[in-house]
């Protein structure tokens, strides 16, 4: 499996894995940058933030792009569109993650999201 491949599949992960799911993957300084109202979350808001939120039940990745800074470093640049149960429409935005290679696995360090207008 390619660095790329790997990095997509823990992505998808990150999108509809639970709490445990997070706790395992992410780093300890770990950011989530979400539009307004939710803003700037660090690791124990993020963890809290998925309680009583619905997961989304399917996600795409489009336009999937890989920028391995150093061996250790890379950052996934690509567009999502998901949806959640129940919704009639789907999410879509642009999103970057930044992931680091941390007691020899690859965690997710920083995720942003940039919603896409209709």
């Amino acid at each position: 499996m390619t660095v790329e491949e790997r990095l997509f599949e823990l992505e998808k992960g990150f999108w509809s894995g639970d709490a445990d799911y997070y706790r395992e993957h992410l780093t300890q300084d770990a950011r989530m940058v979400f539009p307004a109202p939710v803003g700037v979350l660090e690791h124990a808001a993020t963890l809290q933030s998925l309680h009583g939120t619905p997961r989304w039940i399917e996600v795409h990745f489009r336009d999937r792009q890989l920028v391995q800074l150093t061996p250790d470093v890379a950052t996934l640049i690509y567009r999502a569109e998901a949806r959640r149960e129940g919704d009639a429409g789907s999410y879509q935005a642009y999103c970057s993650s930044v992931y680091v290679v941390r007691d020899r696995a690859w965690r997710l360090a920083v995720h942003q999201q940039t919603p896409l207008s209709g």
